[in-house]
């Protein structure tokens, strides 16, 4: 237990991906419109990869079926 006045050292490391942007960390707004119970439902998801947008809208939405697909921001 820690009493007070007692000095608690925590060794923090930070990685340089602050400095140095990696491939791995590109990021895509896409626009993912499903079609569900007679509606049709825009989803913004951020992925890394293009194809990744459709397993995170169905994940969300199972029963939906993806209509399209379309890139905001890369």
């Amino acid at each position: 237990m820690l009493e007070i006045g007692e000095w608690v050292f925590i060794d923090i490391s930070i990685k340089d991906s602050f400095i140095i942007p990696y491939l791995e960390e590109v990021i895509m707004k896409v626009e993912v419109s499903c079609f569900v119970g007679g509606m049709v439902i825009k989803e913004i998801v951020h992925v890394n990869k293009f194809e990744d947008a459709d397993q995170i809208v169905k994940a969300r939405n199972p029963f939906c079926r993806v209509v399209n697909r379309k890139v905001l921001l890369k």
